[in-house]
């Protein structure tokens, strides 16, 4: 695909065969109808701006969901005003505990799994982001992340196994 020989036409006639793809990550990340278009919205407009060097990206969808995330991940933690984790954050802080005990002890827990995430190579986390929070399949992975299916799922098992070492080293 070249972008930089094609017009405005083209470049949005491939950008909105990908538009679904892109809607259904943010939705999944965002759980927002309404921020999930948004992150569409900021995605496509990141992209057009960026449109010259799209000629080196070899797989254009992968690109195109992995701005989607980062985008709709920004929202969130906008939103939420910390860091986000999407519907995990969501579920931390709803107001259904039965006491300001219960209320501190997720509070806690909620800010050590964002330490412990932060801790996370970047594609461990990207990985655990996909399939934990956009459902993703390994292939879609695979895709998204530019590796074998086989990889995807070692990458899957590293990243959990990882996450758990450092939960249950963390001291706080």
């Amino acid at each position: 695909m070249r972008f930089l020989a094609m017009g405005e036409d083209r470049f949005l006639s491939i950008i909105l065969d990908l538009s679904d793809t892109m809607y259904a990550v943010a939705l999944a990340i965002t759980q927002v109808p309404d921020d999930a278009r948004d992150a569409v919205q900021e995605s496509v407009s990141r992209l057009w701006a960026s449109r010259r060097h799209l000629d080196h990206v070899s797989n254009v969808e992968g690109y195109c969901v992995r701005i989607t995330q980062n985008v709709a991940i920004d929202i969130v933690r906008h939103r939420n005003g910390a860091v986000g984790l999407g519907p995990v954050a969501e579920q931390m802080h709803a107001d259904t505990s039965p006491g300001p005990h219960v209320r501190m002890e997720i509070d806690e827990e909620y800010a050590k799994m964002q330490k412990c995430m932060a801790m996370l190579p970047e594609n461990y986390r990207q990985a655990l982001m996909l399939r934990a929070e956009c459902n993703y399949t390994f292939e879609q992975i695979a895709e998204v992340l530019e590796v074998t299916e086989d990889n995807a799922r070692q990458l899957l098992s590293r990243a959990r196994k990882k996450l758990k070492e450092i939960y249950l080293t963390y001291n706080i």
